[in-house]
């Protein structure tokens, strides 16, 4: 059978005519059996192979030329069929079967099990129902095929629309992330990230000759950048472990996970089951893709479009940068609750110590954070952390073999021993955090230098200081500041807080107005030291801090704005004798005034400033003036409160007159400039600006400000006029009003104030190392208070200097060659002579000594009309 016929089954219209059969079908019967395409059969008869379907048979178990030109063909499945042959050799179905009228189409037949189909008189006539059952099995295949097909070609077609939305939407994508991710190249720079960093402020330790950070300060995020090389191995593991268990294979993108993710997220009848979250399928490049552009949007398309931003970023980061910058950038933008941020933050929050000290279980215990920072945070909910620290993450690790059995159990041991009652030192400096004083006399100073010196807005200034990152190397001596501290809040030393009585309950509470007060101590290079801005504790913060607020100074301000600009101008000498009477009549009465309301015999202006005697004071500064001395205390000093001509309701006021040097000021000055003021008695005359930090550092270690570089030095007074007024202001403190702040050897001076109306009491003091102003008022209100003795400012001035300076070398303050020292006559100020009563030692500049004394005393000057 080399040749194969494909023989068609055709409708039957009716109009077909018959074929006589009777030499036609002898000679193909000759043919086929000639070809050995006729085989025996089983049955009786003979069996014709079905062309083209071998070894399918068509059975002829009877066969034979009807009357009317049919055959009786039986099939395989023993079903009669009956079938008429025409001239062209095509079949169709007969005897009125029911699918006769609607086979219309001619269709191949296929390999169903159906018979093939030979002309009618081929082998006799054949039975009926063979043919029928044959042309009926023809039509089902026929109809299977054009279903089939139709299905086939929607299938295609379907197949090729969904080709052409996916490259669609694919252009769609390729567009929409070029146009959002134009700035990433600035926004994802890992090495210049602009987050919000913590300000640092650092302090020197002497003992270990380390800088330690003293106080932190930020405004929403406390975060402070760790290098890679300073996280420990546990942080890294227990990170890897928690967070992304892939991450050092996969390339920013686990598609297993996101895959299922997103079928968790937006396939109905999954959602919700693969993950319990929507987080599934982030791994930490594309976390830290979301840590830094803050982009959250979860539900609809926003979370779908947020999902494919950050799954192009994350493939960008990782072509980009290495898995430890990665992991590094990771570690220091997670949030950890509250205002805490980044990894460094959480280990000072949370543990108090840094994080190249974590171990396992604390890395675990802050890690686990990262996933829900309030339902895990461990001072919210302790044994939440704890489960997931340990039957999560640790177990985890453990099951993985990233923890052996000893490494597991000591993490565990560990583990249980936590507690968490108070945060560490990164809480310092946050929205609900209390700046130190000194703190906050340091913010002051670098908002105005940031924008005096570097330009900056007020704003810009703020948010550089809060968000900028920045190191600040402050000039505070933590160990005098904490004895500054104990002395402040020490009830011993001030007034007991008042009580008044309300007058809707008639309780007793406490008054509004109370006693407060202030220290400042420095070096005399300017550097401040330590900082008391208030006394009783410090509860709010940028609150009131007196240290900065400008003050009555009282008779405190005499040696700066009288005797030392005096003697500077040689218009007078140690011993000069002024006539201690009033020097006018002003409203009627005798001014100025002695503090005890009385005058006395002529005296030397050392027994002036000694004794603090108001005449003597206002009779020096006539003889320089007020203008110079206004100038002198503003170019030479720094003080920067002084009123040059002021407008006020009552009409225009001035400093600029004698009322100057008793204090009478229209707004006073602060105690920190006072005593910047007061070292240049204790230096050899030269004012340096008073400052709390040197200099500021940012993220990149680049020098922001420089202070150093921008400290006014200014030899305010010569080295002579700064000895001999040292030595004048020794007898303050020796003997004159001074006296309740002596203590120990070293020599010491100073001068005390009390303004006219007792609402500001003042000491002012040195020793050969430091310099120290103390005040104390009533606030808000300016009101009289009770003159105690000895008073609270000498005794805090000598329980602060006294401790830290107790371990200090015996020193004096310096000298001059210019100056010499000589007797002089008490009585008349002149050098002593053999025939002087009473003589005391004084100290004069070799160019400005007085003559020796006659012995005859000096006219008194009466007082002026």
């Amino acid at each position: 059978m080399d040749e194969k016929k494909n023989y068609k089954a055709a409708p039957s219209s009716g109009d077909e005519k018959p074929v006589d059969n009777s030499k036609k079908v002898d000679d193909f019967f000759d043919k086929l059996n000639k070809g050995g395409a006729l085989e025996s059969s089983s049955e009786g008869g003979a069996r014709i192979k079905s062309e083209g379907y071998d070894p399918d048979y068509i059975d002829l178990a009877d066969y034979g030329t009807s009357d009317t030109g049919y055959v009786s063909l039986k099939n395989g499945r023993g079903a009669d069929s009956d079938v008429r042959v025409y001239n062209k050799g095509d079949v169709s179905k007969a005897n009125g079967s029911k699918s006769a009228q609607a086979s219309k189409k001619t269709a191949a037949v296929k390999k169903t099990g159906a018979p093939r189909l030979l002309p009618a008189g081929l082998f006799g006539k054949a039975k009926a129902s063979k043919a029928k059952a044959v042309k009926s099995e023809g039509e089902v295949r026929s109809k299977s095929r054009r279903v089939w097909g139709v299905i086939g070609r929607v299938a295609l077609f379907a197949c090729c629309i969904v080709i052409i939305a996916v490259c669609g939407v694919s252009i769609a994508a390729a567009m929409y992330l070029a146009q959002v991710t134009v700035d990433d190249d600035e926004i994802l720079d890992l090495n210049s990230l602009e987050l919000s960093y913590a300000t640092r402020l650092m302090a020197y330790n002497s003992e270990t000759e380390e800088w330690e950070e003293y106080e932190r300060l930020f405004g929403d995020e406390n975060r402070v950048w760790v290098a890679y090389e300073e996280m420990p191995g546990a942080l890294i593991e227990v990170t890897v472990a928690s967070e992304d268990q892939r991450f050092w294979e996969h390339a920013g993108v686990d598609w297993i996970r996101t895959i299922g993710a997103f079928m968790n997220e937006y396939v109905p009848f999954l959602r919700g089951r693969i993950y319990s979250t929507t987080q599934g399928g982030s791994t930490i490049t594309q976390q830290l893709v979301k840590n830094i552009t803050e982009e959250t949007e979860v539900e609809g398309s926003s979370g779908a479009l947020r999902k494919l931003r950050e799954i192009y970023r994350a493939l960008t980061l990782e072509r980009k940068y290495s898995k430890e910058q990665i992991l590094e950038a990771y570690l220091n933008t997670i949030r950890l609750g509250n205002t805490v941020a980044g990894i460094e933050a959480g280990a000072n929050y949370y543990f108090n110590t840094t994080t190249s000290e974590l171990t396992y279980a604390q890395s675990a215990a802050i890690i686990v954070i990262t996933k829900y920072p309030t339902a895990y945070n461990p001072f919210i909910d302790p044994d939440e952390n704890k489960n997931q620290r340990e039957n999560v993450v640790l177990w985890m690790m453990h099951e993985n073999g990233a923890l052996s059995d000893t490494e597991y159990q000591a993490a565990l041991s560990e583990s249980a021993t936590f507690t968490f009652d108070e945060p560490g030192v990164g809480r310092a400096g946050g929205v609900d955090s209390v700046y130190s004083y000194f703190t906050e006399t340091a913010i002051d100073e670098v908002l105005d230098d940031l924008q005096e010196i570097n330009g900056l807005s007020s704003e810009e200034a703020i948010t550089m200081l809060y968000q900028g990152g920045l190191t600040i190397y402050l000039t505070v001596d933590t160990s005098i500041q904490a004895v500054i501290d104990d002395v402040a809040e020490n009830g011993e030393f001030w007034p007991d807080l008042e009580y008044e009585t309300d007058s809707e309950t008639g309780e007793q509470v406490l008054a509004s107005d109370q006693i407060q007060a202030a220290m400042v101590l420095m070096n005399f290079k300017g550097e401040v030291l330590g900082v008391s801005g208030g006394i009783r504790g410090k509860e709010v913060s940028r609150g009131s801090n007196y240290a900065l607020l400008p003050r009555n100074t009282g008779s405190s301000i005499k040696p700066i704005a009288s005797y030392g600009p005096a003697l500077e101008v040689d218009a007078i000498t140690y011993s000069t004798m002024f006539a201690d009477q009033a020097v006018m009549t002003l409203n009627g009465q005798e001014w100025p005034r002695n503090y005890d309301h009385t005058y006395g015999s002529s005296v030397t202006v050392y027994d002036g400033v000694r004794r603090s005697l108001n005449t003597i004071a206002v009779r020096v500064l006539q003889l320089i003036g007020p203008d110079f001395a206004f100038d002198f205390l503003t170019t030479n000093l720094g003080v920067t409160t002084l009123a040059d001509s002021v407008q006020t309701s009552s009409g225009i006021v001035s400093d600029r007159g004698l009322g100057l040097t008793l204090g009478d000021l229209t707004y006073g000055i602060s105690p920190l400039e006072m005593a910047a003021a007061f070292q240049v008695f204790g230096n050899g005359g030269t004012y340096y600006t008073p400052h709390t930090y040197t200099r500021i550092v940012n993220t990149r270690g680049e020098v922001v400000l420089d202070k150093t570089k921008n400290i006014q030095e200014i030899q305010a007074i010569s080295e002579d006029t700064a000895m001999i007024m040292n030595k004048i202001l020794q007898g303050v403190i020796t003997s004159g009003t001074g006296t309740s702040a002596r203590y120990g050897s070293m020599p010491l001076a100073g001068k005390t104030g009390t303004s006219s109306d007792n609402s500001d009491f003042w000491c002012i003091a040195m020793n050969p190392y430091y310099v120290m102003s103390v005040w104390e008022g009533y606030v808000p209100t300016v009101k009289y208070m009770t003159t105690i003795r000895p008073h609270p400012t000498q005794l805090a001035f000598k329980a602060v200097m006294s401790e830290v300076s107790e371990e200090l070398e015996y020193i004096n303050f310096p000298t001059s060659d210019n100056v010499i020292s000589a007797s002089y006559c008490t009585s008349t100020g002149n050098l002593a002579s053999d025939a002087c009563p009473s003589v005391a030692t004084g100290w004069y500049k070799r160019d400005n000594v007085p003559g020796y004394c006659s012995h005859v005393f000096v006219e008194e000057i009466p007082a002026e009309a």
